[in-house]
């Protein structure tokens, strides 16, 4: 891994490129078969990334699943207040995290970024401090973001995930749904408070492939 850069307490932002990935919300997304061990790592973790989106629809922006379709990992963006699609949109953003262990504990919280769906460019920080202990943060623009804890069940028994890690969607045996509409750029994974272990800058250009420019997960 490499050593990151932590600056008051978070973590410093990459230099927003002049590239990036756009999805459609119809046909675009990447597939990451080689973040499946990434799933033995999260009870200490963080990912970050820069989004750009206008979006009114429920989405996936990561996310990871069992061989029974259940997410395990994963950051939503939602317009609407609280942890699931039945709640009134309110047409500002919001961002769902929740994280699953292989016994089905869980840890998920809420939290409202009005930003968020403006049409700029935003950073996203979100670090699990220690799952079994119930211990998240969120940073946007680098700002702490307070969070909405909605289960916190201590989960402990992490596990490699059963498929790969899905950017824009929710991916499951070849099918994919809730998709993303928006960009990003700059998707990084982290282990053990300060260890990078995956970094995506989706600066390469037109292409059906894009290179991870740190590997080790």
């Amino acid at each position: 891994g490499r050593p990151a850069t932590v600056m008051d307490g978070s973590w410093r932002l990459t230099p927003l490129p002049p590239l990036y990935c756009a999805f459609d919300a119809v046909k675009s997304y990447i597939l990451i078969p080689s973040a499946r061990q990434f799933g033995r790592s999260v009870s200490r973790s963080a990912v970050d990334f820069w989004i750009k989106t206008t979006t009114a629809d429920p989405c996936n922006i990561l996310n990871a699943t069992r061989v029974s379709g259940k997410t395990v990992f994963t950051i939503q963006l939602h317009v609407t207040v609280g942890m699931d699609d039945s709640t009134t949109a309110d047409g500002q953003g919001h961002l769902y995290m929740a994280l699953e262990d292989k016994i089905g504990k869980r840890l998920e919280g809420h939290i409202l970024a009005p930003t968020l769906c403006d049409g700029a460019w935003h950073h996203v920080v979100w670090r699990v401090i220690d799952a079994t202990n119930n211990l998240m943060s969120i940073h946007v623009d680098d700002k702490p973001v307070f969070i909405q804890y909605g289960r916190t069940e201590r989960p402990a028994a992490f596990c490699e995930w059963d498929e790969p890690l899905a950017l824009g969607c929710q991916y499951f045996h070849g099918e994919c749904c809730r998709m993303f509409a928006g960009r990003l750029c700059h998707v990084r994974l982290w282990k053990d408070d300060n260890t990078l272990v995956g970094h995506w800058p989706f600066t390469e250009g037109c292409g059906k492939y894009c290179p991870c420019a740190v590997q080790g997960v």
